[in-house]
Order: structure tokens, then sequence, then C-alpha cells
């Protein structure tokens, strides 16, 4: 986008965070963004005011908290087999168990408990990575960045 000079960014990609300071800093501030950019300013110098250029702290947690939520699934892929194989079964079991089906929320047309359990599971975990946290589509940040440069 032209905003942070080229030459930054290979800098900008070696930052380390260092989880003592971190630590140090949290106990004094209380506030968890703070203390991870105070970290990083350590290891960056005066590149580091690029680092949260732009956004709001919530767009950071809510993207490292969707990183997390991939990485859970993946440690936790075989359980999830297991309970989709189990859902599987339920879904064969309950083909003709008729229950209400929902469109946002609100009843819609009938449908089966055994349909609803063979398509929800596989499909929410494919986008667990996917999930909005905030906002139409998942960010609290507001392009201003242009106001400043």
């Amino acid at each position: 986008l032209g905003v942070i000079p080229r030459e930054t960014v290979p800098k900008i990609k070696l930052a380390r965070v260092n989880l003592k300071r971190m630590d140090e800093i949290l106990k004094e501030t209380h506030h968890d963004m703070t203390a991870f950019l105070g970290a990083v300013s350590d290891s960056l110098g005066n590149e580091s005011r690029f680092i949260h250029l732009g956004l709001t702290s919530s767009d950071v947690i809510d993207t490292a908290l969707s990183l997390q939520l991939v990485e859970a699934t993946e440690i936790l892929s075989q359980d999830i087999k297991e309970l989709i194989s189990v859902l599987a079964q339920k879904a064969i079991e309950h083909k003709y168990t008729v229950m209400i089906g929902r469109t946002h929320g609100i009843h819609a047309e009938p449908t089966s408990f055994g349909f609803l359990n063979n398509h929800r599971p596989s499909g929410q975990i494919r986008r667990v990575g996917e999930a909005a946290f905030s906002g139409k589509i998942g960010i609290k940040a507001v392009n201003i960045i242009n106001d400043f440069y």
C-alpha cells in the first residue's frame, strides 16, 4: 500500500517477542496488546511503529484467536474424526426423526435430525478459522491511515 517503507518489511519479519519482557510489561500495564507491542518494540526499535498501524487491538486479538482455533482443531483432529463418525451413525439412526428446520434462527420447513447431523459438523470444522468476531466482516479497524500519511 506504500504506507510502510519497503526496506522496513524485512526487519519487521525478523521481529521477536521476549516472553519474559512481555510478562513484565503486562504486570505494569494490565493490557495484553500493550505488553505484546512493547516486547516487539524491544526487538525492532524504530520500525515497531508500523506493527499496529491501522489496526485496533481487537483486529490483532481476533486474528490470533482464529489461528489458535485452527491449531486446536488440528490437535484435536482424531477426536473430531471420531465425533463425526458418531454423528454420521446418529444421522442414519435419525434419518426419519422429524424436526423443525430453521433459517436464521426462525422456524422454516421441516427437516430431519439425521439430515442436520449429517451436514452441519464437517462444514463448521472446515470453517473454524473464518469466524467473524465483530462487525459484518469481522474487523473493527477504520481505514484512516491515509489521513496521517
